[in-house]
């Protein structure tokens, strides 16, 4: 029981970090959108428009798939097509002469800082409790919740309230364990309220 209980809190530090991790860059990827569309007043009014359009529509499309983990890969793909075409915007503006070149490179450089953190996110994202570790932790489960019914089966004083008590209770963490190591789903997926009150933001200009 003992060696369960360290697996189990071995495998909750995994899954707690890493729900920290993902809350962290999901905050850090709206301020980097935040920034990039505020700098778009600094480029030039031939490309400011229909970057701001194509933030818009990036930040559409964070919200449409929230909570959809059944879209995640077209979203993935539709992200990098939006990049694909906002960097096009970049590589003009840097082969410009242009009056301000260091006002410009501040636009630029929360563009590039944008793109980072939807890789870091994707590949944060993507990354589970290794297969392992759960076949661990189901093995030690069934083996400790066995012998403690053997126990308690030789005991005179045994008592199944408490081992049905304790055997609830390891399930409890196991099932928090797996709803944290989810991507986007879950009860304890990271709130999406940042993007959401960007996008309206957005969409009053």
């Amino acid at each position: 029981m003992g060696l369960l209980a360290f697996m189990l809190a071995f495998t909750f530090g995994i899954a707690a970090a890493r729900r920290d991790t993902k809350r962290e860059l999901f905050l850090d990827e709206v301020t980097a959108i935040s920034t990039t569309y505020l700098r778009t007043s600094l480029i030039p009014e031939l490309h400011q428009s229909e970057v701001r359009n194509l933030l818009k529509e990036y930040v559409d499309l964070r919200v449409a798939t929230y909570g959809h983990p059944d879209k995640l890969m077209a979203a993935i793909e539709k992200s990098k097509d939006i990049q694909n075409r906002l960097w096009t915007h970049v590589a003009a503006l840097a082969g410009k002469n242009l009056k301000n070149p260091e006002i410009a490179l501040l636009f630029i450089d929360s563009m590039n800082e944008m793109f980072d953190i939807q890789t870091k996110r994707v590949a944060v994202g993507f990354y589970h409790i290794p297969g392992i570790i759960w076949i661990i932790l189901a093995a030690l489960t069934v083996i400790s919740m066995a012998v403690m019914g053997y126990q308690f089966g030789l005991s005179v004083r045994g008592n199944r309230l408490v081992s049905m008590g304790l055997a609830l209770t390891f399930s409890m963490v196991i099932l928090l364990i797996a709803d944290l190591d989810r991507v986007s789903s879950g009860w304890l997926k990271v709130s999406n309220q940042s993007m959401v009150e960007l996008q309206q933001e957005m969409n009053r200009e």
